[in-house]
């Protein structure tokens, strides 16, 4: 993805994703401060399925990042930053506690979510290059 494409569709899914991306910031800053007073631990995440959520949550949001801004420095550098601040910041949430293994899944999610970067623009253009084959033909007819 390009900086230099200014075409009309492509303005406006880079705001889309850029407006996505801070509500997905804000859900998940939320999500991880919020006070665990009486609450108890909702069931989806006890266990292992609590990393999931972590790398689920920082790998969705360094996509929808990346294709709102593109793949930049300061992206990378501010979604790490931002992983391992709401894990300390849990400290001041009551009920709460950091944990290495949660700022490992999250930092594991940043990674997923860079790496994902790079393969799903040649996914994707793999996988539709054969359907814009059968629409020409389509056309054609």
């Amino acid at each position: 993805m390009t900086d230099l494409d200014p075409t009309p569709g492509r303005i406006g899914i880079r705001k889309a994703a850029r407006v996505s991306f801070w509500i997905l910031a804000g859900v998940i800053a939320a999500l991880a401060l919020y006070p665990r007073l009486t609450l108890p631990e909702p069931q989806a995440t006890q266990g292992v399925n609590q990393y999931y959520n972590h790398v689920l949550a920082f790998s969705v949001l360094m996509v929808v990042g990346t294709v709102g801004w593109g793949l930049r420095r300061g992206l990378v550098v501010g979604v790490t930053v931002g992983a391992i601040g709401l894990e300390l910041a849990q400290t001041l949430s009551p009920g709460r506690q950091t944990t290495m293994p949660d700022m490992f899944a999250s930092l594991a999610g940043v990674g997923l979510g860079y790496i994902l970067t790079f393969l799903l623009p040649a996914v994707l253009r793999e996988h539709l290059r054969p359907m814009t084959a059968v629409n020409e033909q389509v056309d054609n007819h």
